[in-house]
């Protein structure tokens, strides 16, 4: 393994936060939403980029206050 993002940071979390989100079983109904996809326009692309902050080399981190996650950092 060269490289690993740990838990909240994956974006398998995130998009399973998503997928509940958007009203589906979380680690069930990823790949409806992942069909869905296609079908959809960027409209919030601006806004999901806010509950991302930069990190060093290349890897990103996902600001938390956005999330009800029962962790913290």
């Amino acid at each position: 393994m060269l490289e690993e993002v740990q838990f909240p940071d994956s974006l398998g979390s995130v998009y399973s936060t998503f997928t509940s989100y958007l009203g589906f079983e979380s680690s069930d109904g990823e790949y409806k939403v992942m069909g869905l996809a296609p079908y959809g326009k960027p409209i919030y692309t601006d806004k999901i980029r806010r509950l991302v902050s930069q990190e060093a080399g290349g890897q990103f981190a996902w600001i938390l206050n956005y999330f009800c996650l029962p962790i913290g950092r």
